[in-house]
C-alpha cells in the first residue's frame, strides 16, 4: 500500500493533476522537461531534495543533453519515483518495487506519446518556435503518469 493509501479517489485524482499542472508551469518558465516534471512531483507530494535532487535532472533534458533519446519527462518521472522507492542500502526487495514502478511508468508514458525517445516523440525539434507547447502536453503526461504510480505503491 502506497504512503498516500489513504487519500480518496478524488484527492488522488487531484493530486495527479497538481502534479501535471506544476511540471507544465515549470516548463513553460523555461526550465526543461526532466526538471519540471521532478519539480512537478517534488512539489505536488512535498517530496525532500531541495536544489541538489533538481539539479539532477538537467542534464536528461532534450533526452539526455539534447542527444533525443529518452525523452526528459520519462526521465524526470523516473527520478521522481526514486525519491520514494529508492533504496540506499543493499535491498533485493526494494530494488524489485522501485524497478516495476519504473517499468509501468516507461510502458504507460510509450503507450500515450508512441514513444519513449526525444528524436521519435518530438517531431517538431527543439528549434521549432512551437516546441515548448507541443512538448508540455509529454510534461504534463509524464508527471502526471509519475503521480500515479507514486499513489500505486
Amino acid at each position: 500500500m502506497s504512503r498516500f493509501g489513504n487519500l480518496s479517489a478524488g484527492d488522488r485524482q487531484a493530486l495527479i493533476r497538481k502534479a501535471g499542472e506544476l511540471a507544465l508551469q515549470h516548463f513553460v518558465a523555461g526550465f526543461n522537461c526532466a526538471e519540471s516534471v521532478l519539480y512537478g512531483i517534488i512539489m505536488a507530494f512535498d517530496l525532500q531534495g531541495g536544489d541538489e535532487v533538481m539539479r539532477v535532472a538537467t542534464p536528461f533534458g532534450g533526452g539526455i543533453g539534447m542527444a533525443g533519446s529518452v525523452c526528459g519527462a520519462l526521465s524526470g518521472g523516473v527520478v521522481g519515483l526514486g525519491l520514494v522507492f529508492g533504496r540506499t542500502v543493499l535491498d533485493a526487495e526494494q530494488k524489485k518495487v522501485a524497478y516495476a514502478h519504473a517499468e509501468r511508468l516507461w510502458r504507460q508514458f510509450v503507450e500515450r506519446t508512441s514513444g519513449e525517445d526525444c528524436r521519435t516523440i518530438n517531431t517538431l525539434g527543439f528549434d521549432h518556435p512551437d516546441h515548448r507547447s507541443f512538448c508540455g502536453r509529454f510534461v504534463t503526461i509524464g508527471a502526471e503518469l509519475a503521480a500515479g504510480e507514486l499513489l500505486e505503491g
